[in-house]
């Protein structure tokens, strides 16, 4: 069992990872890691399911395997990072796809990290909580209200 430090399990709770996966056994194991882990779950059988899913609930974290039917991982990233409520959210690729192509394609589409399956659940753990350490206010929204303005430095013109 990981140890926490002091409010670091009551801030995990607040946290919800969306897992994609067609495999209805991978979720399964990833839900058990990240319920373990403290997490909420919120999980998607494919591509356009998950879609509807960061729609009905906020999302912090998207975890998605690549290889998928109708819509698979790659093109799932594309249409998170078109839609204004979900563009910023960071996405980590959990996949038994470890080739070059398919990493580095990942990468271009600015995925947060990459993870092979057979899933290690201390590196997933870890993996996680890197992502999260280094993303601020980040969540999918399932209202229509614009995202909070960010400040905008002043140029000497």
């Amino acid at each position: 069992m990981s140890q926490n430090r002091p409010g670091e399990h009551q801030e995990q709770m607040s946290r919800t990872i969306l897992i994609v996966d067609d495999v209805k056994m991978m979720r399964t194991v990833l839900r058990h890691v990240l319920k373990q882990g403290g997490y909420n779950v919120v999980e998607a059988q494919n591509g356009a399911d998950a879609l509807l899913k960061l729609k009905q609930h906020p999302v912090d974290l998207v975890i998605s395997d690549i290889v998928m039917p109708d819509m698979n991982g790659l093109k799932l990233v594309e249409q998170i990072r078109s839609l204004p409520s979900s563009a910023n959210i960071p996405i980590l690729m959990c996949t038994a796809r470890g080739d070059r192509d398919t990493v580095l394609e990942s990468a271009q589409l600015n995925v947060h990290g990459y993870i092979v399956k057979p899933v290690d659940e201390h590196m997933l753990l870890e993996k996680v909580r890197t992502i999260f350490a280094n993303a601020v206010g980040v969540r999918a929204e399932t209202s229509t209200h614009s995202p909070k303005e960010q400040p905008v430095e002043k140029q000497d013109g």
